[in-house]
């Protein structure tokens, strides 16, 4: 059979148009006009569509960019624009709402997912002036603020930013008050025109454009400069807000113990830990009314939602509150660690006691001892026996069993001690600062068979008090044979005295 030849071309056209299309191209379907739709990705050959778990105005933002149509207005879920016929190709989208393409998102795997084509996401996007997107917040509804104008996302110059701005920027994104301001590119600057400056809302408006501008030049301002808002969730209670250089600990395993959260402008959010330093839990534990800093630390957050809030915190270690410190609030560009702290309470040490940790914190356990009111650890690198007897004996034992030294975590307060085995306390010998120092101090102290601690408490310092009981015997047989020797002599020379006493009689007669 001869096939026609423009039925040959259109199949050899329609091949070629197959064959360059190429994975995570998108589409819109079903909409009134080319900018709001179903939306299609293209993978392996198929157009399928995407689930709306997870699925918003950050996801919208990236599919609108990527067809060159602006920026997202609306987010739609749950089949708005109807269902799709083909494979459910991509679900739990999450975009952070700047990526150029779809797929550079994160999602679940291709054509991996667990919905029904009544869950097909849409978006509707819009190229006028006057769009806003929140941009370099961790969550959708905070962030540096974006104007879209000319085809290109600008900012908002901080000059007389307040928070009757900010309500009209979350109302108009769909979000609730109460909302906040934020200056100084509190999240990071921009790249692209600055463009409005002195902006003057009442609060009540529902649009940026029908707010006033005082007078002003936008060209005086620089990115460093940026407006940025943090806008209220629709489902968080307002009652919940908290008060500027409030702090409290979350996402521990015990309420003094986890990671540190600071209020800024009515919002928790965390401590970047690069400059994270014990003076500053002092005053965080202290503030929250401990005494007693366990451990510090800096690690990466994987329980806690807030972000990060505070750059830098710098305290001398006598202040009562954080707001008495120097605070710097804003990101910190490449910071991944948060600040953590344990906290406990404690009666005051009296300086030179001594207290075992852990083991069963009376006979056996880590070392630490008072010094000027707070406990601190024995350091283990140079921890002996002789360290170790006096320690005991300075609890109330007259012998070690054994002594050790285990290897702790975080580093802090730590003591090098030395001492001679002779002393009546740890006090009593040489003791040192090594904040180097990894290793804590073990003893497990004993009584000897058949001594009680009040007669060994201050035993000989000869032998530490270590000794047993053949030796005690010894002690004691050793003493009677020689008070019977000296017993001996001196009944000889009395006998030899009276014998000289008696001649010099008699001769005298």
């Amino acid at each position: 059979m001869r096939c026609n030849s423009s039925i040959l071309t259109g199949l050899i056209i329609a091949c070629l148009v197959v064959q360059t299309r190429a994975d995570g191209e998108v589409r819109l379907k079903n909409g009134a006009d080319d900018f709001e739709g179903l939306v299609e990705v293209f993978s392996n050959g198929q157009w399928g569509t995407i689930c709306d778990d997870g699925w918003d105005i950050a996801d919208a933002h990236v599919v609108c960019r990527q067809l060159g149509r602006g920026y997202a207005v609306s987010a739609y879920g749950e089949g708005s624009f109807g269902r799709g016929s083909g494979p459910i190709a991509m679900d739990e989208v999450q975009c952070v709402g700047n990526e150029d393409r779809l797929d550079q998102c994160s999602f679940r795997g291709w054509f991996l997912h667990d919905c029904i084509h009544q869950e097909d996401a849409g978006v509707r996007c819009s190229t006028e002036d006057g769009g806003l997107r929140l941009i370099g917040g961790n969550s959708l509804y905070e962030g540096r603020v974006e104007v879209f104008s000319r085809g290109e996302w600008g900012t908002i110059c901080d000059d007389s930013w307040d928070d009757n701005d900010a309500s009209v920027v979350c109302r108009a994104l769909g979000f609730t008050n109460p909302a906040t301001s934020f200056d100084g590119a509190f999240y990071g600057e921009g790249t692209g025109e600055i463009l409005l400056s002195n902006i003057d809302c009442d609060g009540t408006e529902r649009r940026l454009e029908e707010c006033s501008q005082k007078p002003g030049f936008v060209n005086n301002c620089e990115h460093s400069e940026d407006a940025g808002v943090r806008c209220t969730p629709k489902d968080t209670p307002t009652s919940n807000r908290c008060n500027n250089y409030d702090v409290r600990i979350a996402g521990g395993s015990a309420e003094s113990d986890g990671f540190v959260e600071v209020c800024y402008k009515g919002f928790w959010g965390a401590v970047c830990a690069n400059s994270w330093t014990k003076e500053d839990a002092f005053v965080v534990c202290q503030q929250l009314g401990h005494n007693v800093v366990e451990t510090f630390y800096s690690r990466v957050s994987t329980n806690i939602m807030t972000n990060q809030i505070v750059e830098h915190i710098s305290c001398g270690g006598g202040e009562v509150a954080l707001s008495h410190c120097e605070v710097t609030f804003g990101f910190q560009d490449g910071c991944t660690l948060n600040a953590g702290v344990s906290c406990s309470t404690r009666d005051e040490c009296v300086d030179g006691s001594i207290r075992l940790q852990e083991g069963d914190g009376v006979s056996r356990g880590r070392v630490q001892v008072c010094q000027t009111g707070n406990i601190v650890n024995v350091c283990g690198t140079s921890w002996g026996y002789n360290e170790a007897i006096v320690a005991c004996r300075q609890l109330g034992y007259s012998s070690v069993s054994s002594y050790d030294s285990v290897r702790i975590a975080v580093i802090s307060d730590m003591r090098s001690v030395s001492c001679r085995g002779s002393e009546f306390s740890l006090s009593h010998c040489s003791i040192r600062s090594d904040p180097y120092c990894t290793q804590q101090a073990t003893v497990t102290c004993v009584h000897e068979s058949g001594g009680g601690s009040g007669s060994d408490r201050g035993g000989s310092s000869n032998n530490g008090g270590i000794s047993g009981n053949s030796n005690t015997g010894e002690s004691t047989s050793g003493t009677e044979f020689v008070g019977a020797v000296v017993g001996g002599f001196l009944g000889f020379f009395s006998l030899v005295g009276c014998c000289i006493c008696l001649c010099c009689w008699l001769y005298a007669g």
